[in-house]
């Protein structure tokens, strides 16, 4: 899972996985002065994630983590 969230954070798949890596990262660096991401009325979190099951590594990911 990790490799998936490192690879998804270099390569995107598109905008919500942005955002995903975006406020999974404030969160983690939030200091004290207040993040302009995790205040904008925009981007409310609305459900909770669900981890999903392991799968297996893309060829595409393997090719990119070996390279």
């Amino acid at each position: 899972m990790f490799c998936d969230f490192i690879y998804k954070r270099m390569m995107p798949r598109d905008k919500n996985e942005q955002i995903d890596i975006l406020y999974f990262e404030e969160k983690l660096l939030k200091s004290k002065s207040e993040s302009i991401f995790l205040n904008s009325p925009n981007y409310n979190i609305t459900k909770r994630y669900v981890v999903p099951k392991p799968t297996p590594l893309s060829e595409q990911q393997i090719y990119y983590f070996n390279n």
